[in-house]
């Protein structure tokens, strides 16, 4: 540790510190709230391990290697022997089997570590219950049902909003009075240096927003300054009125910079349906 510290730059040691602090915080905050016999997943297994006594599993896509050993034909962390996993099969298989799952890591490992379906199944599973510097506990309870696509589109080329791009979307079945799900997919256009919402909006033939949903892309379990090539879904939820009159409506798509609300742009339309 004394090596590696003399090694790091000043602001690589802030981060460091500030990721350490992060994951105690993390976890002592579950620690009050999980229950016995509730599984904890983490990338940080050690640090699990030392606070509540246990990890039940190293979850890790990239970068695990060095960290692992073969333990009765079973790949496990050498240090607390948590056993690993790291495929989204596995992340699957546990959250279904009901009851609440924990899942302690951070936003940059998690936009790093892991393969696109990984990252898209934490997204839609998992809700935030606490975040400390970046350290996020996420918690899911049984596994929601996926929603069923009704119509899909694969953008090339990607449609872009400022620093950000479309590169798809998927959306459920319309009818009033029922939500219309919809995920949207991004990637990074440039390199981004702040945090971007985006804003769907389901407008009718006179041009009137009907309703909208604003929030940030993945959930915000992943900042869009570690947005990169990967697409990262973005579920949105519209919530469509009782009594919608049948007739044509389109969904508009904007992004604005949080910080200062201003939009990257006008608004685009991305779709259309009666």
């Amino acid at each position: 540790s004394l090596l590696l510290a003399g090694l790091m730059t000043p602001a690589a040691t802030r981060i460091y510190s500030q990721e350490v602090e992060g994951y105690d915080r993390a976890l002592a905050y579950l620690a009050g709230v999980r229950r016995a016999g509730e599984p904890v997943l983490s990338p940080q297994p050690p640090a699990c391990a030392l606070v509540l006594g246990q990890c039940d599993y190293y979850a890790l896509q990239r970068g695990y290697e060095e960290f692992v050993i073969r333990r009765n034909g079973v790949l496990v962390d050498r240090w607390t022997g948590s056993p690993l996993l790291n495929t989204t099969g596995q992340l699957a298989g546990l959250i279904q089997r009901g009851g609440p799952t924990w899942f302690v890591t951070d936003c940059f490992r998690l936009a790093t570590r892991y393969d696109d379906d990984f990252v898209r199944t934490v997204v839609e599973q998992f809700d935030l219950a606490s975040q400390e510097r970046g350290v996020m506990v996420l918690r899911a309870d049984g596994g929601r049902p996926a929603p069923v696509i009704a119509a899909q589109s694969t953008l090339s080329p990607t449609i872009p909003f400022g620093p950000l791009s479309l590169t798809g979307w998927a959306r459920g079945a319309p009818l009033a009075g029922a939500d219309l799900p919809v995920t949207l997919f991004w990637q990074a256009a440039a390199p981004i240096s702040q945090q971007f919402n985006t804003s769907l909006r389901l407008v009718d033939g006179d041009g009137q927003v009907v309703v909208q949903d604003d929030g940030p892309p993945a959930r915000g379990l992943i900042p869009t300054n570690l947005f990169f090539a990967a697409p990262r879904p973005d579920p949105k939820t519209l919530k469509l009125p009782e009594g919608l009159p049948t007739g044509r409506y389109r969904l508009d798509l904007a992004v604005y910079d949080v910080a200062t609300l201003v939009p990257t742009g006008d608004p685009l339309p991305i779709g259309w349906f009666v």
